[in-house]
């Protein structure tokens, strides 16, 4: 029988959860935001409703305007704006 995932998390060295908690961080961190809310099931409109804003609010965080500096290009994130 399979083990359940969270046993093989508890019997993992305090070292090694770290590690995976620090992954799993940076993971994040990459993720644009039409994948973390896709991930969640929810559609642009569903979001909005949360947040009390409008659904062309959030295609624009999740589409527009992007920034071509090399820090926000490295991390291919569209919701980083140029400052100049």
């Amino acid at each position: 029988m399979a083990n359940k995932f969270s046993e093989l998390r508890a019997r993992k060295t305090l070292q090694a959860q770290e590690r995976s908690a620090a992954q799993a961080e940076r993971m994040l961190a990459a993720m644009q935001h039409n994948a973390m809310r896709q991930a969640r099931g929810l559609s642009q409109q569903m979001l909005a409703d949360v947040l009390h804003v409008q659904q062309p609010a959030i295609a624009k965080l999740e589409n527009g305007p992007v920034c071509t500096c090399p820090p926000c290009a490295a991390t291919s994130k569209p919701w980083a704006v140029d400052s100049k």
